[in-house]
């Protein structure tokens, strides 16, 4: 009669720990890169962006007159020349009158 001893390997306390660690590791990575995907969904553009890829146009002589396509003034008939971009950096100057 052979007997059959079952040859149940039971877990040592190390791989259990090591276990542990793996997973609160990957745990801690999964965190981190929600995170991250979070903070880029998230994340505005300024709202300058796209006041600044507009060009505007005005007259040399009246430059009240603003206007967002090439033409002529409509005081004086002039040729409208685009505006330079200027920095935004802490200047607030009054908000021009655009003719129609």
């Amino acid at each position: 009669m052979n007997k059959q001893v079952s040859q149940e390997r039971t877990p040592s306390p190390s791989s259990g720990k090591r276990l542990k660690v793996v997973g609160l590791v990957v745990l801690v990575l999964v965190l981190i890169g929600g995170a991250f995907v979070i903070r880029q969904r998230t994340r505005r553009q300024p709202a300058t962006v796209s006041v600044e890829s507009e060009v505007l146009y005005t007259c040399g002589m009246h430059p009240q007159v603003i206007q967002n396509k090439p033409g002529n003034c409509p005081i004086c008939g002039m040729k409208l020349t685009p505006i330079r971009k200027q920095p935004a950096a802490g200047s607030r100057s009054p908000a021009p009158v655009r003719a129609r």
